[in-house]
């Protein structure tokens, strides 16, 4: 194959489209040869909610992200 003719073919829009489905398949084939599925990793700020995380990963965040804002309006209103 003449690298010329491809470099001259090739558009942005088709590299990324390749890149994006070379990077699928990297990762589905990771997650078969480990044994089929694979359970999410639980971030580091989320590991009080790793049993719903497991299940739900946004229901996690946002669980977190509302005790957090509580924590943080009961922290601010300590300060006065």
């Amino acid at each position: 194959m003449n690298i010329n003719l491809v470099a001259s073919t090739l558009t942005r829009r088709g590299f990324i489209s390749t890149l994006g489905k070379a990077s699928a398949a990297v990762a589905l084939g990771a997650s078969h040869a480990r044994g089929g599925s694979v359970a999410p990793t639980v971030l580091t700020y989320l590991k009080d909610y790793a049993e719903l995380y497991q299940s739900d990963p946004r229901g996690a965040s946002l669980r977190w992200f509302r005790d957090a804002k509580a924590q943080g309006h009961i922290h601010k209103n300590s300060m006065r």
